[in-house]
């Protein structure tokens, strides 16, 4: 019986986040890089005490560009997701199509509780990339077909 509550919070814990995905055109510009690339490294950061969920730094080889061109290799700061669908997990030596935004450094709190944050890692106020919602369309590029056909011919990128 305890294993079978065990599973079922599980369960529910894992699919809290329900997604209706806009438009192609609209998380186009919403994302400030679109690319195809292949993991290379996932580093994880330091943790801290406050913080439940592992951070981080994520490499990729770009093969291809659909928004803003910016080299061949990429790293995305990323928190695993939790119930509050922040977040993106990669695996290595998967390629994927991602849909990254910039993101000012900062701590976020809900209240007075620490919600999640990147300033013992970064100067607060600096940019950097990331992908902060399970619900954006970055997906294996195996599984991106629908959004591969609605990007439609990339470019490949420059050094």
């Amino acid at each position: 019986m305890r294993l079978f509550l065990v599973l079922c919070l599980a369960s529910s814990a894992a699919s809290a986040c329900s997604c209706i995905q806009g438009e192609i055109g609209q998380e186009y510009s919403a994302a400030t890089v679109i690319f195809r690339g292949v993991v290379k490294n996932v580093t994880q950061l330091s943790s801290r005490v406050d913080l439940q969920r592992a951070r981080n730094a994520v490499t990729f080889s770009v093969s291809e560009y659909w928004k803003a061109d910016a080299g061949r290799h990429i790293t995305l700061y990323v928190i695993e997701p939790g119930p509050d669908c922040i977040g993106a997990h990669f695996d290595w030596h998967t390629e994927y199509v991602v849909f990254a935004k910039s993101q000012k450094a900062d701590d976020y709190r809900m209240g007075n509780s620490f919600w999640y944050g990147w300033l013992d890692l970064l100067q607060k106020g600096k940019e950097f990339l990331t992908v902060d919602s399970y619900c954006n369309p970055t997906a294996p590029a195996k599984r991106a077909g629908n959004t591969l056909r609605s990007l439609g011919q990339g470019k490949k990128p420059v050094d």
